[in-house]
């Protein structure tokens, strides 16, 4: 899964990762566990907020 997501500022930077920042912060990601629909497997997928 790709997700396009427009940028705050030409340079980037807009991801808040937990750490302070002079620069307002869009966008929050999270790691979340899913489990396979078809089978027992669990994995990890990154959610952008």
């Amino acid at each position: 899964m790709v997700a396009a997501l427009p940028l705050l500022s030409a340079s980037g930077g807009n991801l808040d990762n937990g750490q302070d920042s002079e620069l307002p912060r869009r966008w929050k990601s999270e790691r979340v566990v899913v489990q396979e629909l078809a089978g027992y497997e669990n994995g990890d997928k990154v959610v952008v907020l």
